[in-house]
């Protein structure tokens, strides 16, 4: 019988796991996140809670559906279940601590009755998880959701796409208090900050910054650049950038952006050696590139001169493998890549341009580095292509969409078999291609002077960590 009503009392953990599974690929029912923290958020605030457990079941759940993804990837890569089973299981357990933390916070804050710090902490914990060294991996936030909602999600231009969960978390907590019809005075106070934020997003994105029209060619090179032949895949990227160069020429392209990745870039970064002609207009592409027995990802433009950035963020067991002696079934096939010294942006052709390679496009610090050294366009370059039938792909392009609403600048994303496309600056998608063709696409982008964004917009997230800490720390009453 015990057994029994522990489990009778998890439904509220397992069903917000469910609730939030459901907002994202393949059901992709995004305004379910506004709902979707009720009933775990009403569980934690009943006074005979098992808040550690709630927590773990929770996260066991939600995460062992969020690293789905891993588990398709690791399986094509290693040609073995057992083995993919092994940082699949890895990454959901490593998720339990921090959702038991989160738990504790959130009951902590139902203890005193701040329930204005739930939001808060809620934020802290995202922010936490996605920057950690090691285990750095923003996906799965409250917010990404909303990216096809670009009108709701303004409020990242002020404190990143982690104000924009915390405001989620904090209309959940209104709808518990209204379900439970207690503590009616905060609740009036904390549904006019929700209301007031949310008319500051509406507001916000009906208000596009003054800009001059560029012509941009996306193209999406249509070859499978993770599992395709090896044995003819320079052949097969060259005669794609070829017709895409042409067709870009046609199109009246003033710029051209292609994926990451397309050769091993040689030695020389002022001269690349490049199996494929270069394109006749202004260009922004990867190339893997090698510097003192290390290879990097690196993003180049060429506009009558080679510009380049290394890519910063790496993605563990896909670019790089811990402890690779000890786990050989994991090797790349090649040496592990190195992550770039610093973030930049180039100057390609007049404009200042953000370059982002595929993983770069999850973290915000990035882009937010690069709007405060005046860039005008973000350019995302991704291979997809490890990733496609899961969800993983959708959540990189969201994650594009908030990385445009943070900076107030355009993005054009080109990736090999998509997802490839442009966002202007609010965050509306404005074009896309169709997956796994070779396609290009013309925009006519408006590329304003630069960022219109609150520039102090990182310091939300530690705010929240402040905040959290407090919720924390601060000493019990007697009695709690």
């Amino acid at each position: 019988m015990k057994v029994s009503a522990s489990l009778v009392r998890a439904w509220p953990a397992a069903l917000s796991a469910l609730l939030l599974a459901l907002t994202y690929w393949p059901a992709n029912l995004a305004l379910l996140t506004f709902v979707g923290l009720v009933p775990w958020l009403w569980s934690l605030k009943q006074p005979d809670v098992n808040w550690k457990r709630n927590g773990a079941i929770f996260a066991l759940l939600y995460f062992a559906y969020q690293m789905s993804w891993l588990l398709f990837f690791a399986e094509k890569w290693t040609n073995s279940f057992a083995l993919a089973a092994i940082p699949y299981t890895f990454t959901v357990v490593a998720h339990v601590p921090f959702i038991i933390f989160l738990a504790f916070l959130i009951r902590r804050c139902y203890e005193r009755n701040w329930l204005w710090g739930i939001p808060f902490v809620w934020a802290s914990v995202e922010f936490i998880r996605a920057s950690l060294p090691f285990l750095a991996f923003p996906h799965a936030l409250l917010a990404t959701p909303l990216a096809v909602a670009p009108n709701l999600i303004q409020t990242a231009s002020l404190g990143t796409v982690f104000m924009v969960s915390a405001w989620v978390a904090l209309i959940n907590v209104v709808l518990v208090e209204l379900f439970d019809r207690a503590n009616p005075r905060q609740n009036l106070a904390l549904a006019g900050i929700a209301l007031a934020l949310g008319l500051f997003s509406v507001d916000r994105h009906s208000q596009l910054p003054i800009a001059k029209t560029k012509v941009v060619t996306i193209g999406q090179l249509g070859e499978d650049m993770a599992f395709g032949n090896q044995a003819t895949e320079t052949a097969r990227i060259a005669t794609a950038v070829e017709k895409t160069s042409a067709e870009a020429e046609l199109q009246g392209a003033q710029l051209l952006v292609m994926p990451e990745g397309l050769a091993p870039g040689g030695y020389d970064p002022e001269n690349p050696d490049i199996p494929f002609a270069l394109p006749s207009m202004p260009s922004v592409f990867g190339l893997q590139r090698a510097s003192d027995g290390k290879v990097f990802q690196s993003a180049f433009g060429f506009d009558g001169k080679w510009s380049h950035v290394d890519k910063t963020k790496l993605v563990i067991f896909g670019e790089y493998v811990p402890f690779r002696e000890i786990l050989p079934a994991f090797n790349l096939p090649t040496l592990d890549l190195h992550p770039g010294s610093k973030v930049g942006t180039m100057t390609i052709d007049g404009t200042k341009i953000a370059p982002m390679i595929c993983f770069e496009g999850m973290f915000y610090e990035v882009a937010q580095q690069q709007a405060l050294d005046g860039a005008q366009l973000i350019a995302l370059m991704s291979i997809d292509d490890w990733y496609m039938d899961t969800g993983m792909p959708r959540q990189l392009w969201n994650s594009a969409v908030f990385r445009s609403v943070e900076s107030g600048l355009p993005l054009v994303r080109a990736a090999s078999l998509g997802y490839s496309g442009w966002i202007d600056a609010r965050g509306n998608v404005r074009a896309m291609l169709p997956l796994r063709e070779r396609r290009t696409l013309r925009a006519e982008v408006p590329i304003p002077s630069g960022s219109d964004a609150f520039p102090y917009r990182g310091f939300f997230p530690y705010l929240c960590l402040l905040i959290s800490a407090f919720v924390w720390l601060w000493p019990r009453k007697t009695g709690e």
